[in-house]
C-alpha cells in the first residue's frame, strides 16, 4: 500500500510531527530514500508489527519485579485525538 507513496508518507509525518514546519530539504530526500522500496518499508514498519508481542513481553516482565535494564519505548499519540493523555495509557513501573 505505500510502496511508491514513500515520499508523501514520509512529508506526512515530517509535517504532522513538526506542527507543520518541516525539515530542510536535504533531511526530507533522506529520509525519502532510506524508506523507499519494499525491504526498507518493511523494516522501518517492523517495530509495529512487533507491539502486541512487545506488549505482553512488557506485562510479563514487569508483573513480578521492576525492569533492571535500560528500557526504550516506541508509540505515538492518536493524531485524530486533539490531546492524548499519556497517563491513560498502561506502562511499565521502571
Amino acid at each position: 500500500m505505500l510502496e511508491g507513496q514513500e515520499a508523501d508518507y514520509v512529508d506526512w509525518f515530517l509535517s504532522s510531527g513538526t506542527l507543520g514546519d518541516g525539515v530542510g530539504p536535504a533531511v526530507r530526500d533522506a529520509f525519502v530514500r532510506v524508506y523507499t522500496g519494499r525491504q526498507a518499508l518493511s523494516c522501518a514498519l517492523s517495530y509495529y508489527r512487533a507491539l502486541p508481542e512487545s506488549a505482553v513481553q512488557i506485562e510479563q516482565a514487569v508483573t513480578t519485579a521492576r525492569l533492571t535494564v535500560p528500557t526504550m519505548a516506541l508509540g505515538a499519540p492518536d493524531p485524530s485525538v486533539p490531546r492524548w493523555n499519556a497517563s491513560s495509557a498502561p506502562s511499565p513501573t521502571i
